[in-house]
């Protein structure tokens, strides 16, 4: 069995999700990071194209993730506590071929609450999470579905799309690449402008 790629794994698995009325055409997967174009002085929120009932559902459901990946990761990956650098260098060892391959074999794309979506989803949540405690002054800027929630830095602009490092990770694309290297080039990246 080959790997499909990231584009492929996304419009399988997750663009089949989106509202039907949605302005965007969803046919792969995001850049790791994005320049934001945002105008001195003028707020965050002018980036978010929820309403404040939807910035508190994309918020509800990174959390809920982040919370259930406490207890599958453990069970997954043999991981504890919060989540930590630890938990992103072990889902990293987790990532074999052989692994991602039995993952996708036994997800079906038509059932929303496959074993792939949900895994792939509490990864970007722990990401978020990590690089958030890692340097506060990232935060993140909301989105439906919330998978297109992003991790961003006002200062450099950038928008960290950490869901999306997810679908590349369980791909043929980004099963080589390291989590933990885009987690710590990303901080250098925020820290160092």
């Amino acid at each position: 069995m080959e790997l499909p790629s990231a584009d492929q794994i996304f419009l399988s698995y997750f663009a089949p999700w989106y509202p039907p009325d949605a302005d965007r055409e969803y046919t792969g997967v995001r850049p790791d990071l994005e320049e934001v174009v945002l105008p001195d002085g003028v707020h965050i929120d002018v980036l978010n194209p929820l309403t404040p009932e939807g910035v508190e559902a994309a918020r509800k459901q990174i959390d809920q993730m982040r919370v259930a990946a406490k207890t599958d990761w453990q069970n997954l990956l043999g991981v504890e506590g919060e989540p930590s650098m630890d938990w992103i260098v072990a889902f990293d060892e987790y990532c074999t071929f052989e692994n991602v391959a039995k993952l996708i074999e036994q997800s079906d794309p038509k059932n929303f609450a496959n074993s792939f979506v949900v895994i792939a989803c509490e990864v970007g949540a722990v990401l978020g999470e990590v690089m958030m405690q890692s340097y506060p002054g990232l935060q993140w800027l909301h989105d439906w579905p919330y998978w297109d929630s992003a991790i961003f830095d006002l200062n450099t602009k950038a928008k960290i799309n950490v869901f999306h490092w997810a679908f590349k990770k369980l791909s043929a694309d980004g099963r080589e690449d390291l989590l933990v290297d885009k987690v710590n080039a990303s901080l250098q990246f925020v820290r160092s402008s």
